[in-house]
């Protein structure tokens, strides 16, 4: 059986040294760093519904991130679980980082 990952968003450290020991910490504890461009990518990628339990069917959620591709993309709601591959933040314009 294996465990999922946890997820954390980093905070701004005072020092690349102090930043560096934090991710090797979050890493040891088997936590997935996940860093977002703006405070909107990271809302609508972390988005939970409380009356749809599959992100795909709320018609919320307007973005899925992939852990395993490192890939966010724009859900298509058509009842499935497909969604469009997106390079860059619908919000701010950020380059996202590529698969």
């Amino acid at each position: 059986m294996t465990v999922p990952k946890k997820t954390a968003t980093p905070y701004p450290a005072s020092s690349a040294n102090e930043a560096d020991r934090a991710k090797q910490y979050l890493e040891r504890q088997d936590v997935t760093l996940i860093k977002y461009c703006c405070h909107e990518m990271k809302q609508q990628a972390e988005h939970a519904c409380q009356q749809h339990p599959n992100r795909f069917d709320c018609p919320d959620c307007l973005i899925h991130y992939s852990k395993e591709r490192n890939l966010y993309g724009i859900i298509i709601h058509d009842g499935g679980s497909s969604f469009v591959a997106i390079r860059h933040c619908p919000w701010c314009g950020t380059e996202l980082p590529k698969p």
